[in-house]
């Protein structure tokens, strides 16, 4: 490597921290307040309660997958309990936040034409690659100090909040490393995206199976992960034990990984061409099929290649829950504090998981109806209106194209998780029906994403994710769990969607899908209403 290859290094860094601010600050403080709520939420219980969750949570194999290992002499510490209950829904959130950044500044970049443009103005081969990790890592680091923040602003002591905060930070730059590595592999920003989630999916999996292989203490008090833990990233997190031994010596583990990736990731630059990956592109037809000459059909090549990413990973999800739910059932039932928010958990359970898996789907469909704004700015969209084609048939083939994508994630989930749970036919039918209901607070969320883009595109990325994060964390599993005031907790439409089909107002599920039309519709009025937006 030449010092001319990373020429331009540092204004690229600057470029990206002052064009790309708001997403990292909704980031940032998102973090913050996940981390004072729920450490300030899970301090309400006494020390007997926190005893009787671990013991309920560790005896069930199926929710030992979603906790992180705790000892006996820990469990009524409100440090470690915490560690306990969120250390699965961090890791998960981080890992999505760094795989997001250095895709955006990598792969998108090069599907935009910017990348070669910014080659043309001297910058060196590497800058591109480098100024993406550099930003990565920056950002993970100030995710790693909101995350002690809030721990410490709850009185939890400083120098474990620091180290637990730093695990979570040592996570994220990993996956910022796995995203450099994809970039390369991938020949698009989506299918980039969607070998990260397999990655992420390979990784919680063996996560998931060295809690479940584990050593569980006498009387549940407390589980020790097995040795499949040091095969995963996730399980390195764990095995920190940030208020107890301290291994440290851990984060060398996470810095060599890193540069492992980051390492294969520049040796890959020189083997590809810009804008092309490592992996073969399938080698299309010689001419395009009749279907491809329509909107929908476009839309539909745009498309397809984050959908089938994710497809795979939904359904192997749906199978894992469904295996997972009579344990996770018992588990809420049996608590006094679940009890409050799931009366009949054991009989909600497949439904809450359906509820849960939409969330995460939310950010697939954010995704595609922001490909919108991709192609507005990428300038394909300016020679694509200058056909015959019009703007709202333009735009009607892409929304068509990222609900029907994201309903039927929703349903592979509930189809799959239904084939496991379901005794006969008609449960499997409950279950898509479930799928259904959930799918109309998505179907809101995703028709304020089009309104945004319609009105106030340049601003639509970073506000369209502030409100996806409000809405889960204040949503009807996250809100209670974190104990919200309930004003919050009615402001989220996955509040209104009740968990059983029997419990779910009609009404309430119309009005979600009719908001869900009137707010895509002011989208389509703004769009064609406006000017081009760069």
């Amino acid at each position: 490597m030449k010092r001319t290859d990373l020429k331009g290094t540092l204004t690229l860094v600057l470029h990206a921290l002052k064009g790309e601010w708001p997403r990292y600050a909704i980031w940032f403080f998102g973090m913050f307040a996940l981390m004072v709520i729920a450490t300030y939420a899970n301090g309400q219980f006494s020390g007997e309660e926190m005893r009787e969750l671990v013991i309920l949570s560790v005896g069930e194999p199926g929710m030992r997958m979603l906790v992180s290992p705790i000892r006996p002499e820990g469990i009524e510490d409100i440090s470690r309990f915490v560690f306990f209950r969120f250390s699965f829904v961090i890791s998960i959130l981080v890992a999505i936040m760094s795989v997001q950044i250095v895709n955006r500044l990598t792969r998108l970049e090069e599907d935009a034409k910017r990348a070669e443009m910014v080659a043309t103005s001297g910058a060196g081969r590497y800058a591109q690659l480098f100024s993406a990790l550099i930003v990565g890592v920056l950002v993970n680091l100030a995710i790693a100090f909101a995350l002690t923040l809030g721990l410490v602003v709850n009185g939890v002591e400083v120098s474990g909040s620091i180290v637990a905060g730093l695990s979570y930070g040592a996570l994220g730059i990993v996956f910022a490393g796995v995203a450099a590595l994809t970039a390369q592999l991938s020949g698009n920003a989506s299918a980039s995206s969607g070998l990260s989630a397999i990655v992420f999916l390979a990784v919680f999996v063996v996560n998931a199976l060295s809690n479940v292989t584990g050593n569980v203490h006498e009387d549940a008090l407390g589980f020790e992960s097995s040795f499949l833990a040091w095969f995963s990233p996730m399980g390195w997190v764990q095995e920190v034990y940030p208020f107890d031994d301290r291994n440290l010596w851990i984060f060398f583990l996470f810095a060599g990984l890193f540069v492992l990736l980051s390492f294969i990731a520049f040796f890959l630059v020189d083997k590809r061409d810009v804008g092309r990956g490592i992996l073969p592109d399938k080698r299309g037809r010689g001419r395009a099929p009749g279907w491809m000459k329509k909107p929908l059909g476009l839309a539909y090549r745009l498309h397809r290649g984050a959908f089938f990413g994710w497809l795979v990973p939904i359904a192997f999800v749906g199978a894992a829950f469904g295996a997972a739910t009579g344990d996770l059932g018992e588990t809420f039932e049996d608590h006094e504090f679940f009890g409050e928010a799931f009366t009949e958990a054991a009989r909600e359970m497949p439904f809450i998981l359906i509820a849960v898996a939409t969330m995460m789907v939310a950010f697939y469909a954010r995704l595609a109806l922001l490909r919108m704004r991709k192609e507005e700015t990428d300038g394909p969209l300016d020679n694509v209106l200058s056909t015959p084609l019009s703007r709202t048939k333009w735009m009607a083939s892409h929304v068509l194209l990222a609900v029907l994508g994201s309903f039927t994630l929703v349903m592979t989930m509930a189809f799959f998780q239904g084939l496991v749970v379901a005794e006969t036919s008609s449960d499997l039918g409950e279950q898509l029906l479930g799928g259904v209901i959930q799918y109309g607070a998505l179907f809101m969320l995703a028709g304020l994403v089009v309104m945004l883009f319609g009105l106030i595109p340049k601003q639509a990325s970073a506000v369209s994710l502030a409100v996806l994060l409000y809405a889960i964390l204040a949503g009807s599993f996250f809100g209670p769990i974190l104990d919200l005031p309930e004003f919050m907790k009615n402001l989220s439409p996955y509040t209104h969607a009740k968990f059983l089909p029997e419990n779910a107002s009609a009404l309430r599920v119309l009005t979600m899908y009719g908001l869900g039309i009137a707010l895509g519709a002011v989208g389509f009025i703004a769009f064609r209403k406006r000017n081009m937006v760069f």
